[in-house]
């Protein structure tokens, strides 16, 4: 389970740096020409900087945090199996993936959606009402704040 974490926390640095490093400061050359983000002092890219930042970090944080588990074992010293799989993770990184990938054809509401409903039928919560009432108002929600009260521009299903 270590390895698996830390191939978790390695792959999150390399994506964050990729992030922060590359797709940022693209978009925040893009919003130089419009005068109405020049009056601020951060700008749209201050969001994504953090965001990209804190995962950078917290990434940092679990690839030398990660401790091994105890495996269990029975009475005579035999294992039962292993501390961890490496399923979920494994699953969660390519619905991820899909998602970073789909995002700019579908657009963050419909990507969003479509990730989070995947990500709660793959990963089974105890109360579909709820997981698909998260699935469809979060993603709502968020790109509500971030569009309309923070006029970040996120990208959108492409009909024409």
């Amino acid at each position: 389970m270590i390895m698996e974490t830390r191939l978790f926390a390695l792959f999150f640095i390399i994506a964050s740096l990729v992030f922060v490093g590359l797709m940022v400061p693209g978009l925040q050359a893009g919003y130089t020409a419009n005068p109405m983000f020049q009056t601020s002092g951060l700008g749209p890219a201050a969001i994504p900087y953090f965001a990209g930042g804190a995962t950078l970090v917290l990434s940092i944080v679990i690839f030398f945090q990660a401790k091994p588990t105890k495996v269990a074992s029975t009475v005579d010293g035999t294992e039962t199996g292993k501390a961890g799989s490496a399923r979920p993770l494994i699953l969660f990184t390519v619905i991820l993936t899909a998602y970073i990938i789909a995002m700019p054809f579908l657009g963050f509401m419909i990507g969003s959606i479509l990730f989070l409903a995947t990500v709660f039928a793959v990963f089974r919560p105890t109360s579909l009402v709820t997981a698909a009432a998260v699935a469809v108002i979060a993603p709502v929600a968020i790109d509500l704040l971030l569009r309309k009260a923070f006029l970040i521009p996120l990208p959108q299903l492409a009909l024409f």
